[in-house]
């Protein structure tokens, strides 16, 4: 007689159940018991897997873009403090100056003015080049006020291409007016 199988539940002596038959131990051999393991589930799937891989790119990718515009701004930042400290410098020169030499700066329109060469290794690290202008009103006879407009562009080439294929290229501007009085009352803003 075969031993009875633990765990097996049996109603009869000898006899066995397997599905919703009892077997008696002369059929046994014919039907052999089969035990299933159960799925070990500690591990992951090929699917999981790939999902979580495909996750953490896009992760990533999103990321690798966030850092390249968090760069972009800040290069960006640096040229407007740069071209900022450049119109303040201007700014502060004249007010250093006499009232003759202001009132006889040219009057036409944008003259072209040389930056100071103190921004010359700032204005190499930025990538861009600089240009500024200066236009001067006329004083007005009742203030005894002259107004002096300055005005930094910078222009920057990207590795960025149109659909011509040719390197694009931005242009910024930035702006500051200074009042000049005769008798030493100045006064200055600036735009954008």
């Amino acid at each position: 007689m075969v031993p009875h199988e633990p765990g097996a539940p049996t109603g009869h002596s000898g006899l066995v159940a397997i599905g919703s038959r009892l077997l008696s131990d002369r059929n046994r051999s014919q039907f052999p018991i089969v035990r299933l393991r159960r799925h070990n589930s500690a591990g992951f799937t090929l699917v999981e897997v790939m999902m979580a891989a495909t996750i953490l790119v896009v992760a990533f990718v999103g990321m690798i873009e966030a850092m390249l515009i968090g760069s972009q701004m800040m290069d960006h930042a640096r040229r407007q403090t740069l071209a900022t400290q450049i119109l303040n410098q201007e700014v502060e020169s004249l007010r250093d100056a006499s009232w003759s030499t202001v009132s006889s700066l040219p009057t036409p329109s944008n003259t072209a003015v040389t930056i100071d060469s103190q921004f010359t290794t700032a204005i190499a690290a930025s990538g861009a080049t600089y240009s500024l202008t200066r236009y001067r009103t006329n004083p007005n006879p009742d203030t005894n006020l002259c107004e002096v407009n300055f005005t930094v562009t910078w222009t920057v080439k990207t590795s960025r291409r149109d659909a011509a294929n040719n390197l694009l290229s931005f242009s910024y501007t930035r702006s500051t007016s200074a009042y000049y009085g005769k008798y030493g009352l100045n006064l200055t803003f600036q735009r954008s």
